[in-house]
């Protein structure tokens, strides 16, 4: 699988991705597996992000979570990859859902929640 096949088969999946535990870790564990590719799949992840209804940018971050949290316990190399490409491009993320979620309260506190869960637990160092 080439990089771009690989982003566009992601970008599809986004398409399909929903609140449910199991549509979340389902994505993440193929992300995790096609970890070469993390440049890549995060960039795509962003755009979708930034792109996606207010009402659908917290599942963003669920997989943005789930992945973090997956790759954190596989260890150092895996971890640096996404994790690095993730910090690159969430603060903008983060930008955006404060611009365009205004109106949801509760997406506001959750993302603000996570982002403080990921400072705990040392995500960002």
């Amino acid at each position: 699988m080439t990089a771009e096949s690989t982003q566009t088969n992601f970008a599809r999946k986004l398409i399909d991705l929903n609140p449910s535990s199991i549509s979340i870790q389902t994505l993440s564990k193929w992300m995790v597996f096609n970890q070469k590719y993390a440049p890549f799949l995060v960039k795509t992840w962003h755009r979708e992000a930034n792109n996606a209804k207010p009402e659908r940018k917290l599942v963003f971050l669920y997989l943005a979570n789930d992945v973090m949290q997956q790759t954190r316990k596989r260890g150092k190399e895996q971890k640096g990859d996404f994790i690095n490409e993730w910090l690159k491009v969430l603060p903008g993320v983060y930008v955006n859902i404060y611009q365009r979620c205004q109106h949801l309260p509760k997406t506001l506190e959750e993302a603000a929640r996570l982002c403080s869960i990921w400072q705990e637990r040392g995500l960002y160092e």
